[in-house]
């Protein structure tokens, strides 16, 4: 934390932010930590810490992954918390920037306590996120399932349903969020998608280029990576 502190502080020389501004961006606008209870295989109960920071909402509502890792503390995720909302800023992207978080090894644990400690960690935090207020991502040690177990629970559900009067019903997100995850472009290819189009345009601005041979550059990478 005391890292983004004194790179915010370095950063202002140059940006000259009122100090009554700067202020507000070096502390978070809420910190959430919670403590819940997940059920082994083992018929055994464990106790789970997780973190959610909300920094600042001046250009909409919070984002941010959470994640699964052993040395996740509330120090790292308000740091995390800050340097997202920063991208957003920076990218003129209207969201705010949060970050999440749960004290917890996964490799040392099944897929069904996965799930349970999904469930758990939404259910604990369900009053501070939602579709208007903080959306949750992958990060660390999360994936496109791990979302979908978020919104596996009813709980959860309701949370959307208080912003959308015609939310799809459990059955239906389940299947179209859940079940056909596989047929919904990664991350990673999304990531490739985008490094192309923007490759293209700055090849559109250089002097000199060939339009047709950078169109068709782009088109090319497209065509690869569809057929991956």
């Amino acid at each position: 934390m005391q890292n983004y502190l004194d790179q915010l502080e370095r950063a202002n020389q140059y940006l000259k932010i009122p100090q009554e501004k700067l202020d507000l961006l070096k502390r978070p606008e809420r910190i959430v930590e919670v403590n819940f209870p997940v059920k082994l295989d083992n018929g055994k109960v464990l106790s789970f810490k997780g973190f959610r920071v909300q920094h600042n909402s001046a250009r909409g509502p919070y984002k941010g992954g959470i994640r699964y890792h052993q040395r996740v503390d509330m120090e790292e995720v308000k740091a995390l918390a800050f340097w997202m909302a920063v991208k957003c800023a920076v990218m003129d992207i209207p969201y705010g920037g949060g970050k999440g978080g749960v004290a917890v090894n996964p490799k040392e644990l099944s897929e069904t306590e996965l799930q349970n400690l999904t469930h758990a960690f939404t259910q604990a935090i369900a009053d501070v996120i939602g579709p208007h207020k903080d959306v949750p991502a992958p990060d660390v040690n999360t994936n496109p399932k791990v979302m979908s177990w978020m919104i596996e629970k009813d709980l959860w559900r309701q949370v959307c349903e208080r912003h959308f009067r015609n939310v799809q019903p459990r059955k239906r997100i389940r299947k179209s969020i859940g079940e056909d995850l596989r047929n919904v472009l990664s991350r990673h290819r999304c990531l490739v998608y985008g490094c192309g189009t923007i490759a293209e345009l700055i090849l559109m601005n250089l002097e000199g280029c060939d339009i047709d041979l950078c169109s068709g550059l782009s088109e090319e990478v497209h065509r690869t990576f569809r057929g991956a």
